[in-house]
């Protein structure tokens, strides 16, 4: 009759020595001698809590049991054997109803003798208060460190924690960089499964992998699993954790009983402790990331094939017909964006609307220079607007909200001791006064509640000053590095651009996020019409080949760089250069033509014709604040500001 013997071990037992393995081991190998046994093979899970029956080696001994291949068991105490009252009363019950044996060394328990059963049910629940008033204890001490910052159980992947203080933690330098790779490659267009097939491939460290290695620097060795490979679902949690943006975000998550499931807490209920350590991921990018993946969810966004070209304008674009976003439609580097409608159900639908990344690019950047010497002029008074559009205005309300409060709360005093009046004359009517009396406080009370949440949000509006400064001067600081350059990136576009709208001539409306395009006092929409399109392309035609032009050239040309046009409606376009004589035809020959005009000529000639066939419109002087809450979201206008405003 073969006999086991069980050990274990867990958190919520301390360091105790009396009840650690090796104690636990000797124990039951005495009792073993001294009752003329010998075990035979001790089953032990070590740091396991006893209130759950799913531990590794205790399945096995009940497979075991089950198999008949023992038959005797024996424990330090029931306490070892489980910490769950009624799930271990059970146990027992199956080892007697199976005709096998469990002995325990302190209670003096032995299942076969009816003798030892009297105490049994004491036992059990003794062994379940135990653990549920140290997890009691546990949650009230965690709790405790949560509400000041201090309890961290992990950090994210990009993080590494002090192994001689639990309370603080670092950027890991050895694979902090692929963080910011994963949130640079979700803000060009790639899905988080693309990403995670990508990292995969390029044989990056995943967080196992990570902590492989820390437990090989420190000569330990890691039990666990080793994942090799990447997950979508990783990378979605990555991109959206405050973590890496520098925030610490407690309490977020509960048990609603020991060893129970995690139940998410309600948003109010969370820790927040904003700037808290390092990030990695500057505010800027981590809230464009959001935003991008809040929009990505209700297109139902599957990423972007990788490209060596970004297509730095897709998801921005918007038909002014239909509504319906452009796609790229071009293999060549300079992308060409056409509606979506018309690509898939052709002109019965939509019409093309189609335009060059080239041509987004440098209006864009024309566009932002208009807007930057506005926003410049914003800057230098920034103050003195500030103070006139809200301070003023805010301190303002600010009295009158001070004087509602305490005539509401005279109020309150006054239904108090009516109240209390009230009881004292009638006392056997107690009940009913406390309702009438209920209703009537309850409505002042939440009134109050109300006025002093409108008094906090004011004073925070008073006390953005400085942000409302320091992020309009961001976005302005952002205009300039575009502008010096003369260069997009996909970043870039995201952080200032909300939407640009394309018309079927080629022309379009850009809007700045923020309401920033409001800032622009000349210009409101840049549009560029086909002719002037037709314009730039035919000069950039004639001045690379002067010495032999034809007009089915030209307009290939221009088909080449997106401009969709019919041959008939381009020669009769052309014609105006042969009239105006800026080309001439080819002495002795019958076809061809040189170009006869300097290039000085051809750009003159050109500025003219782009003057009468531009399309602008101009608006009032007028500049508009809002509050800009971060450089990615511009259009994050406090709500209460655009009131007092």
């Amino acid at each position: 009759m073969r006999i086991a013997g069980y050990l274990r071990l867990s958190r919520e037992d301390g360091d105790d020595e009396s009840v650690s393995i090796s104690n636990q081991r000797d124990i039951l190998t005495r009792f073993a001698k001294d009752n003329g046994m010998e075990i035979d093979e001790f089953y032990i899970d070590d740091g396991v809590s006893g209130y759950t029956m799913d531990r590794p080696d205790f399945n096995r001994l009940k497979n075991d049991l089950n198999r008949g291949i023992i038959q005797t068991i024996i424990v330090k105490d029931l306490s070892r054997l489980s910490r769950h009252s009624a799930k271990s009363q059970m146990f027992l019950e199956n080892i007697i109803e199976s005709g096998k044996r469990l002995l325990t060394v302190h209670e003096g328990y032995d299942s076969s003798d009816p003798n030892t059963h009297d105490m049994v049910g004491i036992y059990t629940w003794m062994n379940e208060k135990y653990v549920r008033d140290t997890s009691k204890k546990v949650r009230a001490s965690i709790a405790s460190m949560q509400k000041e910052g201090k309890y961290i159980s992990s950090v994210p992947y990009g993080y590494i924690k002090d192994p001689l203080n639990k309370e603080k933690y670092y950027v890991d330098a050895t694979c902090s960089m692929y963080v910011k790779q994963i949130f640079d490659m979700y803000i060009n267009g790639m899905g988080c499964k693309a990403i995670a097939k990508q990292l995969t491939v390029d044989n990056v460290p995943t967080g196992r992998m990570i902590e492989q290695q820390r437990l090989a620097r420190l000569g330990r060795t890691y039990n666990g699993k080793v994942n090799t490979n990447w997950s979508g679902e990783v990378v979605q949690r990555m991109i959206q954790n405050p973590f890496y943006a520098g925030d610490l975000i407690l309490n977020k998550t509960t048990k609603r009983s020991i060893n129970g499931k995690k139940v998410e807490q309600p948003q109010e209920e969370h820790y927040v402790f904003k700037d808290a350590h390092e990030a990695i991921i500057d505010r800027a990018t981590f809230d464009l990331a959001q935003e991008l993946y809040q929009q990505r969810n209700l297109q139902r966004y599957r990423g972007v094939k990788v490209r060596t070209r970004p297509n730095i304008f897709s998801g921005l674009l918007v038909c002014a017909d239909c509504g319906v976003k452009l796609t790229s439609s071009s293999n060549t580097m300079n992308t060409r964006y056409v509606c979506r409608t018309y690509n898939k159900y052709g002109t019965d639908f939509c019409k093309s609307h189609a335009v060059l990344e080239s041509y987004l690019k440098e209006s864009l950047i024309t566009y932002l220079e208009t807007c930057q010497a506005n926003l410049s002029k914003v800057i230098d008074n920034l103050d003195v607007i500030i103070d006139e559009g809200m301070g003023t205005k805010a301190q303002t309300t600010i009295g009158v909200l001070k004087s509602d409060m305490e005539r509401v709360e005279n109020e309150i005093k006054v239904l108090m001791e009516s109240k209390m009046r009230e009881l004292m004359k009638n006392p056997l009517m107690t009940e009913m006064i406390d309702n009438m009396y209920e209703n009537m406080l309850n409505e002042k009370y939440a009134t109050l509640q109300s006025m002093k949440r409108q008094m906090n949000d004011l004073h925070n509006v008073i006390n953005k000053k400085g942000e409302i400064g320091h992020n309009i001067q961001s976005a302005s600081n952002l205009m300039d590095e575009i502008i010096r350059s003369k260069e997009l990136t996909k970043k870039q576009v995201l952080s200032l651009v909300d939407k640009i709208t394309i018309y079927e001539d080629g022309g379009m409306d850009i809007y700045l996020k923020g309401d920033l395009h409001e800032l622009c006092a000349n210009k409101v929409n840049v549009k560029e019409g086909i002719e002037v399109q037709m314009n730039r392309f035919t000069a950039e035609y004639l001045l690379a080949n002067p010495n032999f032009i034809t007009p089915t050239g030209a307009w290939k040309y221009n088909q080449q760089q997106g401009v969709q046009i019919g041959y008939i409606r381009y020669n009769k376009y052309f014609q105006k250069f042969v009239q105006d004589e800026l080309v001439k035809p080819i002495e002795g020959k019958k076809v061809g033509l040189v170009l006869n005009a300097t290039k000085q000529d051809l750009i003159n000639y050109i500025s003219i014709n782009n003057d009468a066939n531009s399309s602008t419109e101009v608006c009032d002087n007028v500049v508009t604040i809002k509050t800009i809450m971060s450089i990615s979201e511009f259009g994050s206008t406090l709500s209460k500001l655009k009131k007092l405003f």
